[in-house]
């Protein structure tokens, strides 16, 4: 289905807490109807990833050691994400001995102590884009990395998927704006065959088909913008990439996707904004995979809320993911405590406020921005379209609020310059796509246009 509306279209309703859809699953646990629950993402420490009995362990230690903090703290409603690298989804009786030892603990907490848990698989994408990215044993594999998940036990799945990414990597590395724009249409033909693929995986078992996220695309472009002095690309290009790479992650949603999405999906506002799903989001305790500028804002509309994967770590109060997720839950705590107290809105305005003009990236996913994209994507006619009406709006805001974000010269000259560009775009998508499947043929070499149909 095509979104024509949004769920929200006033920013005064776009509330952590509170979804248009809350979703149930896993152990009793219910997600966006009216409380933040955690999710807690975390990574092995282990000295050789081909050891799976090192690998399981370190898998059964972080398990336990976040199931036992959440009951020692009263926390009684948590999501457990586990990613997977590559190697343990090309084999996937590593996929599913993990998940089930997973869900078996969270079963015997869910008896025992009234834990209301859910467990989310993340599918790595294991393809690689100079082959056939449909036709390979690769996309088989991937495939049936999802069929292992559903079957182990995943209350979740999601994928940070790539199609696309190859064009979108060599394009951000030299500025060129056209080229990140035309790997969205990339995108765009990958995201409809993979995730019709992952719904109908789902409908086989229990599990929710949560969501894809931008993380190739507009994440890779705000690790390298990076802070304030230290700025290797453009912050209001970020931006604006950021915008332009939601209608990307809402085909997952259009092909039937119901969210929790993926929680370093920072356009997950977006979705919410459209959708009404519930959506898992990260920002301050996403520092100890990267730094951002974006801290405080995600939280305004999560329903999950989660840390990006943490390594296995010991530290003086315990493991990393037993530790960042005592984090989470107080964070939790405080939203809905302001929820029950009916001070969401105040709560809301003052995480939005605290950060919201530090930097064009944080002001695009602030509320009321977010429903002016949101808008702009749905009110398009095409997909082409509203990737470029998504950002053509976020050029228009930061220059509305540029005064407020202080933005250096440097910066102001690439803001006038991506607006240009941004005009200067054909309004056919046949003639935006003649111009360029021949040019990045030539340009990238890991990109194949048979891939996408071209």
């Amino acid at each position: 289905m095509k979104y024509d509306k949004l769920e929200f279209s006033s920013a005064d309703d776009l509330l952590f807490g509170k979804s248009g859809e809350p979703v149930k699953c896993g152990l009793d646990l219910e997600i966006g109807n009216g409380r933040v629950v955690p999710e807690i993402n975390y990574m092995p420490k282990v000295d050789d990833w081909s050891n799976f009995d090192e690998v399981l362990e370190s898998y059964r230690g972080i398990t336990e050691s976040v199931l036992r903090r959440a009951v020692n703290l009263g926390i009684y409603s948590v999501v457990l994400e586990t990613e997977f690298v590559e190697s343990l989804n090309m084999n996937l009786e590593h996929t599913r001995e993990i998940l089930e030892m997973q869900k078996s603990r969270m079963e015997e907490y869910h008896d025992e102590y009234g834990l209301k848990s859910a467990l989310r698989s993340t599918v790595a994408d294991l393809r690689k884009m100079d082959e056939s990215i449909y036709q390979s044993e690769r996309w088989n594999k991937m495939m049936e990395a999802f069929e292992v998940s559903v079957e182990g036990g995943a209350d979740i799945v999601s994928i940070e998927s790539r199609g696309g990414q190859e064009v979108f990597s060599h394009s951000m590395m030299r500025g060129d704006l056209e080229g990140m724009i035309f790997s969205q249409l990339l995108a765009e033909v990958d995201m409809r065959r993979l995730w019709e693929e992952i719904v109908n995986i789902t409908r086989k078992g229990k599990s929710l088909p949560g969501g894809d996220t931008a993380c190739a695309f507009a994440n890779s472009f705000m690790k390298l913008a990076d802070g304030l002095v230290d700025r290797k690309v453009s912050h209001v290009v970020a931006a604006v990439i950021r915008a332009a790479t939601a209608p990307r992650s809402l085909i997952a949603f259009e092909e039937g996707a119901t969210g929790p999405d993926k929680d370093c999906g920072y356009e997950g506002i977006y979705m919410k904004a459209i959708t009404g799903k519930p959506i898992s989001m990260e920002g301050k305790t996403s520092a100890c995979a990267h730094s951002s500028l974006i801290g405080n804002i995600p939280a305004t509309a999560c329903d999950l809320w989660s840390n990006e994967s943490v390594e296995n770590l010991k530290l003086f109060g315990g493991n990393t993911p037993e530790v960042f997720l005592e984090m989470l839950s107080y964070d939790c705590r405080t939203m809905n405590e302001s929820l029950d107290l009916s001070k969401e809105k105040e709560y809301r305005d003052i995480l939005t406020a605290s950060n919201k003009f530090l930097d064009p990236q944080a002001l695009v996913l602030a509320p009321e921005p977010a429903v002016r994209i949101s808008k702009a994507v749905v009110n398009a006619e095409s997909f082409y379209r509203s990737v470029v009406a998504a950002a053509r709006e976020a050029v228009k805001i930061i220059k509305e609020n540029g005064e407020n974000l202080s933005l250096p010269q440097k910066e102001r000259g690439y803001l006038e310059k991506t607006e240009e560009e941004l005009e200067a775009l054909p309004e056919k998508k046949s003639k935006f796509l003649d111009e360029n499947i021949s040019k990045y043929d030539d340009r990238v070499k890991e990109f194949e246009p048979e891939n996408y149909g071209l």
